[in-house]
């Protein structure tokens, strides 16, 4: 199948809808893609574990917290919960 395009020029392509230019470049393509994943798979970050997870820095609360700042400890244990 042929198409011409707006520069005049012809396309031919195969039984598969693949143009020559892309049958020539594919292998390129494909190269330059596998070296520029492998000249950034190296900067990975390699973190030791921790306890948290944190965005930024260290984890807000250590290791061994007993409770979460925002809750009491002391607070009433037991009682009811009527829903409906």
């Amino acid at each position: 199948m042929e198409r011409t395009v707006a520069s005049g020029e012809t396309l031919t392509r195969n039984d598969h809808g693949v143009t020559a230019m892309q049958t020539r470049f594919g292998p390129v393509f494909a190269a330059l893609s596998l070296l520029t994943f492998s000249a950034v798979a190296p900067v990975a970050a390699v973190s030791q574990p921790t306890h948290g997870i944190a965005m930024y820095g260290e984890p807000a609360l250590p290791q061994d917290f007993a409770h979460l700042p925002h809750t009491n400890p002391d607070a009433p244990k037991g009682g009811r919960i009527v829903q409906g």
